[in-house]
């Protein structure tokens, strides 16, 4: 064999071990990226909430929503008043994703109800900051964390919903570009630890303070409230979620759920987004329970922050929720 042809010999095996190691690597950077997100998170990453969803049969009752029903939703306390009145065991989860719009909530709804296992009773917790036009999140990671197993009608609905939808393919073509930032996030965070390496922070057994309070309503205003124009896109977006759960046979309601401080922000915009809220339900028939204002502002050992409720606080609102359980259609 002359040298060129041990060249080109070796450099075809060379190409065959990189392929075989970019094989390998997709399976790999899908098992890596889930325990390090997991860890980072502490578990309240969208990947690792569905993952613990799907895992079981549905629950009679699911909240769904972003962070304040991860937070401010006690389950084992509406589950045991609920299977008190009702002479049995009735089961009740939550999906509280955070800062989830209803683009990402239609999304996990066609994920749940698209389950042969069905929850009897969808409650959808409704976010006044969701529906600003000028607030854009990047929602391309939760949409390749909801992607597992695949579904080709998840896969539709969600290139329907991101406004990057080459990203979102690439990182299904590819799942090492769907893997790779949270990889780079954990070897940072061995190299270089900091406070947002550790674990999220619980909310469980905080107490609001002035400076807690002051910190969340300012991020509200720069981030959320900024240049508000009211979203017809998550309105629709909103009632396509409804949909989803009354075509599957589930009973809806709708819920706001309590805030601190939040509406004072901009009482006008806040009368406005619960006028409009009332008139889709109405519309639609749906019913709707009005509780930001269910639980004591004043009272700030029941808060963690303006936006959630603390364990004490949920425990204290769960007989709210209840009712809102009794009520849905």
């Amino acid at each position: 064999m002359s040298s060129a042809e041990r060249e080109l010999h070796l450099a075809r095996r060379s190409l065959f071990v990189l392929l075989a190691v970019a094989m390998l690597a997709q399976p790999l950077s899908a098992l890596a990226a889930y325990r390090v997100l997991e860890h980072i998170e502490a578990g309240a990453d969208t990947w690792s909430l569905w993952v613990r969803y799907a895992s079981s049969a549905a629950p009679d009752v699911l909240f769904v929503g972003d962070s304040r029903v991860r937070q401010d939703v006690d389950v084992v306390g509406i589950s045991l008043e609920l299977s008190a009145q009702a002479g049995r065991t009735v089961t009740v989860s939550r999906l509280g994703l955070s800062n989830a719009d209803p683009a990402l909530l239609d999304t996990v709804l066609y994920r749940v109800m698209s389950r042969a296992s069905r929850p009897r009773t969808v409650v959808i917790s409704l976010a006044e900051f969701a529906f600003n036009a000028s607030y854009q999140p990047d929602r391309t990671a939760d949409y390749w964390q909801l992607s597992f197993p695949p579904d080709a009608g998840f896969l539709r609905v969600a290139l329907a919903h991101d406004w990057n939808r080459s990203r979102l393919a690439a990182g299904w073509a590819v799942p090492l570009v769907a893997h790779a930032p949270i990889l780079a996030q954990g070897v940072q965070c061995a190299v270089q630890p900091s406070a947002s390496c550790s674990a999220a922070a619980h909310l469980h057994d905080e107490r609001m303070t002035q400076a807690t309070r002051d910190l969340i309503l300012t991020y509200y205003i720069n981030l959320y409230l900024r240049d508000f124009k009211w979203s017809e896109t998550e309105l629709h977006d909103l009632l396509s979620a409804a949909e989803r759960v009354r075509a599957s046979g589930s009973r809806l309601a709708f819920v706001v759920m309590p805030i601190n401080g939040i509406a004072e922000l901009s009482e006008p915009f806040y009368t406005e987004y619960l006028e409009h809220m009332r008139t889709l339900a109405a519309a639609n028939k749906i019913p709707i329970a009005d509780l930001h204002a269910a639980v004591d502002k004043s009272d700030w050992s029941l808060w963690a922050d303006p936006s959630h409720l603390n364990d004490r606080g949920a425990a204290l609102f769960a007989p709210h929720l209840v009712a809102v359980v009794s009520r849905a259609t």
